[in-house]
């Protein structure tokens, strides 16, 4: 891409139109090559983006990406219309996860006196947006994020609620109580219990969407409550570890690590995790480490740490409370 359109497409979330490209000195033949050997990629009729090696990354993430441009692409195709981007392509300009999210279609509210359809890529939802509902996000007019997170939520599966809600707490740019009052000012939405018992549930210590998937999963089969990013120490001073979940009766620790096959440094990250499992256990804890894979297969990892919590009862290290 010469310098010129790289400059183009920056101001457009990184999207250019076919006018773009000709105007900065390609010509339509050109744009057919680039397109045919996948320098390019289209991402609506006559508008594309530059090809970038995103591999090392998750599929969620790639994912979000590719939508990302889409919205983008779509704004420009949909200039002078009365849209405003809401639902996940919202919550993609948000920065928030969309894991479990439907990645396929654009998603606009109009706020004119139009219909809902599916339009080329886009779903056109249709109702009145209040001015404290609309913010702007990489540019583009977008429902604000409480607004975001909720409206998707009413439509998405209770596990990537609750991810997507443990993503805005975490990311500082929503509260708990922006939710709830959201939720209220939504009232009589359809599938409105599914965002009312994620944002109950949901906790902004969950540091990544493995994290928040297992919590949903050891909560769904009746284990009782950890505590959450618990630090252990040799001393008042001294951190030795921070865990994500600590059965405190049982002296149990779970550990995620669903994300080891992206790390640059995969082997020096095996061993270094070994050495504080070592640790830990020095501690006088068990470890049971759970990986992205095994959340597949929610009985065995229900089942793996059931069996810590038996080994530490003949261990006679449960502390059972009055």
């Amino acid at each position: 891409m010469n310098p010129k359109l790289r400059r183009r497409a920056a101001r457009h979330g990184g999207t250019f139109s076919r006018q773009d490209a000709v105007e900065s000195g390609y010509t339509v033949s050109q744009v057919r090559e680039r397109l045919r050997d996948g320098r390019w990629i289209l991402l609506r009729r006559g508008f594309y983006a530059e090809r970038s090696d995103s591999t090392d990354r998750p599929p969620w993430e790639r994912e979000t990406e590719a939508h990302r441009l889409a919205v983008h692409a779509a704004a420009r195709a949909l200039a002078g219309s009365a849209v405003v981007i809401s639902h996940q392509s919202a919550v993609v300009l948000h920065g928030l996860s969309s894991w479990g999210l439907d990645p396929d279609l654009v998603h606009v509210t109009r706020t004119d006196r139009g219909h809902g359809r599916i339009l080329a890529g886009t779903s056109h939802h249709v109702g009145e947006l209040p001015a404290s509902a609309v913010t702007s996000a990489e540019g583009l007019p977008a429902t604000t994020v409480a607004r975001a997170i909720i409206e998707t939520s009413c439509a998405a599966r209770y596990e990537a609620a609750v991810v997507l809600c443990d993503s805005g707490l975490r990311s500082g740019l929503v509260t708990r109580t922006d939710l709830t009052e959201t939720l209220g000012q939504m009232s009589g939405w359809p599938g409105t219990g599914t965002p009312l018992a994620a944002v109950a549930f949901a906790d902004e210590r969950l540091e990544s969407v493995g994290e928040t998937r297992l919590r949903v999963l050891l909560d769904t089969h009746g284990l009782p409550a950890p505590d959450l990013q618990v630090p252990f120490g040799t001393g008042p001073n001294e951190v030795l570890a921070r865990v994500d979940f600590f059965f405190r009766e049982y002296q149990v620790v779970v550990e995620f690590d669903g994300m080891l096959k992206y790390r640059d440094d995969a082997v020096g990250a095996v061993v270094r995790e070994k050495h504080r499992e070592d640790r830990l256990r020095s501690a006088g804890v068990l470890v049971v480490r759970v990986a992205w894979d095994d959340l597949d297969q929610p009985e065995r990892v229900v089942h793996r740490i059931r069996q810590a919590f038996a080994r530490a009862e003949r261990a006679g290290m449960r502390r059972v409370h009055p």
